[in-house]
């Protein structure tokens, strides 16, 4: 996997990869614009301009927290040092520590992603839950079930310690009939 690498300012420390794609950006302006265009893996920060370095990364950090932000240790005050992922020397080899940057930036938005789904099926469980029969309880966990093994009916039953033949009959009911749960009434 090809990992993108946004370069700001002046004094970044970067020795190349041919599996990383940068991009360069003279201003912390010129970041902010190439950030909202693109989803960069990882973002290398010298010396900028336009803007201090705290404050750069307070924006940075405020809009992308999924984006590991990694310092040339020429900028790197005590504020920046805290609010910087890591701090690198000029004269360090930066290319594993961007792998492993690009690494976790991948599995916090994998962890995002999987958060908004779970906020938007969490209510209708709950209110299944609340509301549904036991029926319906069952329907939800064999489609979760289902949907976490990719459809593999074998599998899915045997998680489920149910034969395949009740679970395909199960899923022929639930295409005959339509769900039953109506949302709450106002008491």
């Amino acid at each position: 996997m090809v990992t993108s690498l946004l370069l700001i300012g002046n004094e970044t420390v970067w020795n190349g990869g041919a599996d990383v794609e940068t991009g360069r950006a003279a201003t912390a302006a010129d970041a902010l614009v190439s950030l909202s265009r693109r989803a960069w893996d990882v973002v290398l920060v010298g010396r900028v301009s336009d803007s201090t370095t705290e404050s750069l990364l307070a924006n940075l950090s405020r809009r992308y927290p999924a984006i590991p932000v990694i310092v040339a240790e020429a900028v790197a005050n005590e504020e920046v040092r805290r609010q910087a992922w890591d701090v690198v020397r000029a004269d360090a080899s930066v290319r594993d520590l961007v792998l492993r940057a690009a690494e976790l930036s991948r599995l916090r938005r994998e962890v995002s992603r999987l958060d908004a789904v779970h906020e938007v099926a969490a209510p209708a469980v709950a209110r299944t839950f609340e509301q549904g029969s036991v029926r319906e309880m069952e329907r939800l966990m064999i489609e979760a079930r289902l949907e976490r093994l990719n459809q593999n009916r074998t599998h899915a039953a045997a998680s489920l310690e149910i034969s395949v033949r009740t679970l395909r009959n199960k899923l022929r009911e639930y295409r005959e009939s339509p769900r039953t749960v109506t949302p709450a009434e106002p008491r």
